[in-house]
C-alpha cells in the first residue's frame, strides 16, 4: 500500500501521527492529543516556533505558574501568571517581566484564558522567532475588550527597536476595528503597513486572528475565523529575513500601547503559512470559536 501525505507512524524515518491514501485518512495514532498532533506537524521538521496555551495543566504537565521560578504553580480562577510555558518543545517560555505585568488566569471550569488589563500587562516572548525565516505568521484567539489610550493594540510584536514604527513583525488592531499585519524583512529595510483591514475586529467577540508576512513571497495578509480577508504583495523585501535576533518581542504589547484582552492562545511559526488552517482550527475549538 502507498502511503501518501504522511504527517506522522514512522515513514521515511520520521515519526507519523496519520497517513492518508488518496486523500482519506487511513491510519491515526489515536494515542496522541490534538496538540501533540498540532505541535509534530508545525515544528517536526525543525521550523522555529511556539505555543502558548493558558491552562494550569496540558496534557499531565503544569505549564502556567505565578512565579519566574516557576515554583508556585497556577490552580485556580484569579490566579497571576508570570510564566506561560512553550508547548512546541523548544523552550521559548512566554514571561511577564515584573510581577505587576502579569496577566490573571480566568475560568467557569470549561474555558480557559487569561485576562490582560491594558494598562501593563504582557510578555516577553523569543526574540529568535523573527530571525533568518522565510516567513513569520501568528495565529491567536483572543477578545478585545476595549480600545483606549492609544490607537495600536497587538496580538504579537517583534520590533529591532524601541518605537512602533521599527517593527520587524507584528499582527494588531488598529482603532477599533482594523487587522494588520506589519513590518520589514531586513532592519534597512523601511516600515512596510503591509495588510490591513477595517470593519474586521469586533469588541466583545472572541475571534481567531493571523497574519502572515511571507517574506520570500514579498507577501502579508491577515485572516479572521479561518478566512483571508486582506493581502498585499508585494510586501517589504524578498528573501530571508534579517540574521540578528529582534530587539524587542511581546505578546500583548507594542511600544509602550499595552492590550486589554481575553488571551485564548496562540501559535507562531517561522515559516509560510501552509499550516495555518490547522492552527486556527486548534485555537478555534479550544476558545469555541466556530470557523
Amino acid at each position: 500500500m502507498r502511503f501518501a501525505d504522511s504527517l506522522g507512524m514512522h515513514i521515511n524515518g520520521k515519526d507519523a501521527i496519520e497517513a492518508r491514501l488518496n486523500g482519506q485518512v487511513v491510519w491515526s495514532d489515536q494515542s496522541l492529543s490534538d496538540l501533540d498532533k498540532l505541535i509534530q506537524q508545525l515544528y517536526g521538521t525543525g521550523l522555529k516556533g511556539a505555543v502558548y496555551i493558558p491552562r494550569p495543566v496540558v496534557n499531565s504537565s503544569q505549564v502556567l505558574w505565578q512565579d519566574a521560578d516557576m515554583t508556585v504553580p497556577v490552580a485556580a480562577d484569579g490566579d497571576p501568571v508570570r510564566v506561560m510555558q512553550d508547548l512546541s518543545g523548544a523552550g521559548r517560555d512566554a514571561i511577564a517581566p515584573t510581577s505587576a505585568a502579569r496577566a490573571i488566569y480566568k475560568t467557569d471550569g470549561v474555558s480557559h484564558k487569561l485576562l490582560f488589563d491594558g494598562i501593563d500587562d504582557h510578555y516577553v516572548i523569543s526574540k529568535t522567532m523573527a530571525q533568518s525565516v522565510e516567513g513569520l505568521w501568528v495565529s491567536a484567539a483572543i477578545n478585545f475588550l476595549s480600545f483606549a489610550n492609544t490607537t495600536e493594540f497587538a496580538v504579537a510584536w517583534f520590533s529591532k527597536g524601541d518605537s512602533s514604527s521599527a517593527t520587524r513583525f507584528r499582527l494588531n488592531a488598529i482603532n477599533s476595528s482594523t487587522l494588520q499585519c506589519a513590518g520589514r524583512r531586513l532592519d534597512s529595510d523601511g516600515f512596510d503597513s503591509g495588510a490591513f483591514t477595517s470593519d474586521i475586529i469586533v469588541r466583545g467577540e472572541p475571534a481567531v486572528l493571523t497574519g502572515s508576512a511571507e517574506y520570500i513571497n514579498q507577501l502579508s495578509l491577515v485572516r479572521k475565523n479561518g478566512v483571508e480577508v486582506n493581502r498585499k504583495t508585494p510586501f517589504s523585501t524578498q528573501g530571508i529575513s534579517d540574521a540578528a535576533a529582534s530587539q524587542e518581542a511581546f505578546l500583548g504589547r507594542i511600544a509602550n500601547n499595552y492590550s486589554n484582552m481575553e488571551f485564548y492562545g496562540a501559535v507562531f511559526q517561522g515559516a509560510t503559512g501552509e499550516s495555518i488552517g490547522d492552527a486556527e482550527q486548534y485555537l478555534a475549538d479550544i476558545s469555541g470559536v466556530v470557523l
